[in-house]
């Protein structure tokens, strides 16, 4: 038995009827509270995505800690404010143009249209960064295109996304 916030009627006990994945109730028969966050909580707890943004997190502690490449930039935007604005440009404006341009050449409409111009909107991977650094081509812009696209890209997307259901 679980015991949900106190706070008006639905401050009761709430048993879960039947099997494991039915739905909790309280004593009177009204769904409980806690119900949705527990089923939230629970499928949390078994995503594999979440033990990988936990080790991310360790990981970028420890990467702090110990000197290692992308933490050792002082400023966010490290290449300079024209670059930088270049590089979003590219990522966001012409990138997600120029899958526009591919998906229509292969006749796609609707919803894989969509999907192929959200797609060149994703942000850029570490993987580039570490390859630039290890090749010596560029890492300080690579390194500002993925620490600010990153935290660009949620409302791009987003406006994207608005836009593009509204077509």
């Amino acid at each position: 038995m679980m015991k949900a916030r106190p706070g008006g009627g639905e401050g009761k006990d709430c048993e879960a009827e039947g099997g494991g994945g039915s739905e909790e109730r309280n004593e009177d028969g009204g769904r409980c509270r806690w119900s949705p966050v527990l089923v939230v909580l629970r499928k949390l707890a078994v995503n594999p995505n979440v033990y990988a943004s936990v080790l991310g997190l360790a990981w970028s502690f420890l990467a702090k800690r110990l000197g290692l490449f992308m933490a050792l930039q002082e400023k966010v935007i490290i290449c300079g404010l024209k670059q930088a604005t270049l590089g979003m440009f590219l990522k966001f404006i012409a990138g997600p143009a120029a899958g526009a341009v591919g998906a229509l050449v292969l006749q796609l409409r609707g919803d894989l249209l969509r999907v192929a111009i959200i797609q060149n909107a994703l942000p850029h991977a570490i993987t580039s960064s570490v390859y630039a650094r290890e090749y010596g081509v560029h890492p300080d812009v690579l390194c500002t295109g993925v620490i600010f696209g990153t935290v660009m890209s949620l409302p791009v997307l987003v406006a994207y996304y608005v836009v593009l259901g509204l077509l």
